[in-house]
């Protein structure tokens, strides 16, 4: 049995490129990330001190905030290419983020 699935696994491997293994491992390591969703609804009803409902309703807007960036994601990125999609959201989050933290600063009183 171990045998056949060793060698079923070395038949499986033979036929992948080194690009195509290192897509699957950075995918895994992305998708695990997504394991902590199914331990958000504790989180949020044990250590915050939400209720069942509330905790479900920041589920489901996860869920349809992840429904909603695939498919403006798909749309944008027909529109302008992956390097341009993603020049553009680099540019646009660091504007975001370097806007925030400045405003942050001067809440603090630095000019």
């Amino acid at each position: 049995m171990i045998l056949q699935l060793a060698r079923f696994y070395r038949d499986a491997r033979d036929g992948l490129s080194r690009l195509a293994w290192l897509m699957a491992a950075v995918q895994l390591v992305n998708q695990s990330g997504t394991m902590v969703v199914f331990f958000l609804s504790l989180y949020l009803t044990r250590r915050l001190g939400f209720l069942e409902n509330q905790a479900g309703q920041v589920g489901s807007a996860y869920g349809l905030g992840m429904l909603l960036g695939t498919i403006t994601g798909g749309v944008l990125s027909d529109q302008l290419g992956a390097p341009g999609l993603m020049v553009n959201v680099i540019v646009l989050w660091n504007t975001f983020y370097m806007d925030a933290a400045l405003s942050k600063l001067r809440l603090k009183g630095m000019k």
